[in-house]
This record gives structure tokens, C-alpha cells and sequence, in this order.
């Protein structure tokens, strides 16, 4: 970032702030998120549940004519397709002990024309104009710069609880798009001395 935008991240006026880290808990829930905002979620749910309501009774009448081992197999992939996700999700933590971004904190400034990451291995600034959608969860916020990257913001990670409904306004204000899942919850007293929590990740193809 150039000395000019420096002085404008200086002389911005921040509507919220945030301090952020990219742990293996903070990774799986920010997955989580973005599969649950994803289009085609509910659909392939569906599609494994019907497929499974439809196998079990050809499993068990394969089963009664003496085929237990094709049975117990087909029946094998009906189980894992729902428990799939959890091995992308390890995968996912096993990649993130490698990273040097692992435990990394990031003071984040959200102001009106874009928001300033910044610690002690990245210095960045964003322009709203790269972003294209946000998801708003009951515990925070899902920024997408596309269909892949994606921005997972805790509302414990915002640094005071009145900058939530700010930084809520804001959003709607500087992204086009926007898709909720229940009403933001303000945090609790008892969380102001809560721990950093993450950032930024990418799904996988």
C-alpha cells in the first residue's frame, strides 16, 4: 500500500474495527458458512437424503437374496456422502498447520470506501468495489469477492458491540448483494475480553 493510502486509512473515519485470527476453529466455521450460503446446499441435501430413502430398501432386499457384500458397500456410500464434507473440513485444518498465516492477527479498519487489514506479516486495502456479495449470519458476516474467496467476519472479532448494527449498515450500503440467515446478535459483556478470532480463506475446487 502506497503512502497515499496510508494517509487516507489514517484520516478515514472507521465505522467498525476488528481484531482477527486465522485459527483451524475460525477456518471450519468460516467453511461452514460458505457452504451453507452456497446455492446448490439445500439442493444436494436433498439429493442424498432421497437417494438414501431410496437405496435401503434395494440394500436390504439385495441383502436377502444373498449379495451382503455389494449391499453393505452401496450402503457404505450412501453414509459417507453425508459425513464427506467432514473430511475436506480435516483436510482443510491439516492445510492451515502449514500456512504462515496460522495464529495470525490482523487489526482490521472498516470504513467507508474500503477496509485496512493490517499485521505484522500483510499490510492490504480492499475497495468495496471487490466485493460482490455478503451473508449475514446470527454470529457474523460472509464477505465473497467471487464464487471462491470469501471474507468470514465474527461479530465476537468486532472490537466494540455498538459497531455491529455500523458495520451491518455499512455493508448493505457498500455490497450489492445480500442474503441473511436470521438477524445479527450483538455479543454479550461477558465477551469483551474475548480472543482474536479469523480472517480471510478460499475454498477448494
Amino acid at each position: 500500500m502506497d503512502m497515499n493510502e496510508d494517509e487516507r486509512v489514517s484520516k478515514e473515519n472507521v465505522v467498525a474495527s476488528a481484531a482477527i485470527r486465522m485459527t483451524p476453529f475460525f477456518l471450519e466455521e468460516a467453511i461452514k458458512r460458505y457452504r451453507k450460503q452456497h446455492p446448490t446446499h439445500r439442493m444436494m441435501t436433498r439429493i442424498k437424503i432421497v437417494l438414501a430413502v431410496v437405496m435401503l430398501p434395494i440394500c436390504v432386499w439385495m441383502a436377502s437374496r444373498g449379495y451382503v457384500p455389494i449391499a453393505v458397500l452401496l450402503m457404505a456410500v450412501c453414509v459417507f456422502s453425508f459425513f464427506a464434507h467432514r473430511v475436506d473440513l480435516w483436510r482443510a485444518r491439516r492445510a492451515l498447520t502449514k500456512s504462515p498465516y496460522r495464529d495470525e492477527v490482523l487489526t482490521v479498519a472498516f470504513s467507508e470506501s474500503g477496509f485496512h487489514a493490517k499485521s505484522p506479516k500483510q499490510d492490504s486495502w480492499s475497495d468495496w468495489s471487490l466485493f460482490t456479495k455478503a451473508v449475514h449470519f446470527p454470529d457474523g458476516f460472509l464477505l465473497l469477492r467471487g464464487p471462491k474467496v470469501f471474507n468470514w467476519i465474527p461479530v465476537s472479532a468486532i472490537a466494540d458491540s455498538s459497531q455491529v448494527s455500523e458495520l451491518e449498515n455499512l455493508l448493505r450500503v457498500k455490497i450489492a448483494e445480500h442474503k441473511a440467515f436470521g438477524s445479527v446478535r450483538l455479543v454479550n459483556e461477558e465477551n469483551e475480553h474475548r480472543k482474536p478470532q479469523g480472517f480471510e480463506t478460499r475454498e477448494e475446487s
